[in-house]
């Protein structure tokens, strides 16, 4: 910020103030009358930023740590951004606030559950305010994404992703998926060197990955062995699993080759194997052809019809659609289930 107050109440423009600022001298902000000191920025400019003592109190270290963090990286390439304000009168204060982009920076580092999570959002999408939620140490612990799941963005480049924040070091997480249960990203640490505003188009702070990858026999033979493991172990989604398949004639040991392909690598949005997800979607459109607004105007009643997207609240129907154009219908092709072209997509009877 440019402008900060003195005791007298006199306001003062950092590009205009003297070099040489008497030591004695104090400054407050403007906006929440906070202690902030003048700075000099890496292209020799002067500006006010506030002092570390400028958050709440009852905030975890992690978390002061953390705004200070990113206020202080906004600040130092001259991107106003404020502090703990209040956005309206009905709306939460956000950690850190550009005023000029109308953006939100949410520095989350204890659980939230999906219920306080739309409130959130719905407050900041009345306000037409852009949020990027960055996480604490505490989420993506032991390979799982546990409480972390109701955080996940998707982006057409990156897949599903996620900005962590550990101490002082700054982490994307994307192409995230899951196989044999267990958490598969690629990820790469995020130097504050970067331009600021990138945190919120993150899909300029990598080199887009490729979207669609191979599945190898040796996946399969794994995947068996864990779905065997998880049966022997009760795991009540396998089980509840193996119960609708029973009800369709299948069971998990006289599974077609082509549900075994589709199982190996699994979305963040299928819990379990996601077999029955892909079995009843393919009885549903096997032998047809679609023009891809039909088949997406079939596919998104049945996608929340069957709860497969609850628990990610970011993530619209629609971005889970390009998300299965992407990363699920190259497979499709693969194993001769389905050809499209830019207008229409048919399916072969199975």
């Amino acid at each position: 910020m440019y402008y900060a107050k003195t005791k007298k109440g006199e306001l003062i423009f950092s590009l205009k103030w003297p070099k040489q600022v008497a030591g004695d001298e104090k400054f407050f902000c403007v906006t929440c009358g906070a202690p902030v000191q003048l700075k000099t920025s890496t292209t020799g400019k002067k500006f006010f930023a506030h002092r570390s003592q400028k958050f709440a109190h009852g905030e975890t270290p992690e978390h002061q740590a953390g705004k200070n963090f990113f206020l202080g990286w906004g600040q130092q390439q001259e991107i106003p951004v404020l502090p703990e304000i209040s956005l309206a009168a009905d709306a939460r204060r956000g950690d850190l606030y550009l005023p000029h982009e109308e953006k939100v920076l949410e520095i989350q580092c204890s659980p939230m559950s999906q219920g306080e999570l739309k409130q959130r959002m719905a407050s900041y999408q009345q306000h037409n305010i852009q949020v990027q939620w960055i996480l604490g140490q505490r989420y993506l612990r032991r390979q799982r994404l546990g409480n972390s799941r109701v955080f996940l963005q998707y982006q057409r480049q990156l897949g599903f992703y996620l900005l962590r924040w550990v101490w002082g070091e700054l982490f994307l997480y994307y192409q995230i998926h899951e196989v044999r249960g267990k958490l598969r990203y690629q990820r790469k640490k995020i130097a504050p060197t970067c331009p600021f505003l990138q945190l919120f188009t993150p899909e300029k702070l990598v080199v887009p990955p490729s979207p669609f990858r191979k599945i190898s026999p040796n996946l399969i033979q794994q995947q068996e062995l864990y779905r065997q493991q998880r049966l022997a172990l009760k795991d009540r989604r396998y089980l509840q699993e193996q119960g609708l398949l029973y009800t369709q004639g299948l069971s998990f040991a006289t599974l077609p080759q082509h549900l075994k392909y589709l199982t190996v690598v699994n979305p963040p949005y299928l819990v379990g194997s996601g077999t029955i997800f892909h079995w009843q979607l393919l009885q549903l459109v096997g032998g047809k052809t679609f023009t891809w607004e039909k088949l997406f105007q079939l596919w998104q009643p049945y996608f929340i019809k069957n709860q497969w997207c609850q628990g990610m609240p970011l993530i619209t129907p629609g971005a889970l659609w390009q998300s299965y154009c992407r990363h699920t219908l190259p497979l499709l092709k693969q194993l001769k289930l389905c050809q499209y072209d830019e207008e229409t997509i048919t399916f072969f009877k199975i």
